[in-house]
């Protein structure tokens, strides 16, 4: 197979079959990954999005599939430290299982739970392999959450290309995350 169009990150994989690749000095794309906030035509100098200093101090809740708190979406970097709780912030950040500790949740992300009792009960042969965790297992959640309220991250790049600054619409807002484990049921 001719490996000299394939960036070089793959070119040296045996272990992988590419069906195509192509040479990106030969191709004019728009890498739009991390540009949510252009491709919904929101504008840095007016409107609304400046107008709510990138979210600061707002509290985005996500019900998904968990978070990865280790993720630099989610160091509180640049975050105003929380001397009384946003909002009137009512939650909690519930450690437990699969080495997912309270201590995980910082200024950027304040809220963490999971909701798994239904599922085992709905499914008691799969009660002991639910478990009783946050941490996102899937991804989804975790991708969700840093494109709702990513904070950013300076160097980050898909293989060497398209290197720039990660960041959420939102980078100033708090995060809370809720794990319902429905997937779990599928595994």
């Amino acid at each position: 197979m001719d490996k000299s169009f394939m960036p070089k990150a793959f070119s040296s994989n045996h272990h992988c079959q590419v069906v195509s690749a192509y040479c990106l000095d030969r191709l004019t794309a728009k890498v739009s990954t991390t540009h949510t906030p252009e491709f919904l035509s929101l504008k840095s100098a007016l409107g609304l999005w400046p107008a709510s200093r990138e979210g600061q101090d707002v509290v985005i809740g996500v019900v998904d599939s968990g978070i990865w708190p280790e993720s630099l979406s989610f160091k509180d970097h640049g975050m105003t430290h929380i001397t009384s709780s946003p909002l009137n912030w009512k939650g909690n950040c519930q450690g437990g299982g699969q080495n997912f500790s309270s201590s995980l949740c910082n200024s950027k992300l304040i809220g963490v739970r999971y909701f798994n009792r239904a599922l085992k009960s709905r499914y008691p042969h799969l009660s002991q392999q639910i478990a009783d965790s946050s941490r996102d297992t899937a991804g989804h959640g975790t991708v969700c959450s840093s494109i709702a309220a990513g904070n950013y991250v300076d160097g980050v790049s898909y293989f060497g290309y398209a290197t720039g600054t990660a960041k959420g619409v939102a980078p100033r807002a708090r995060l809370a995350c809720c794990h319902t484990k429905a997937h779990d049921a599928h595994t």
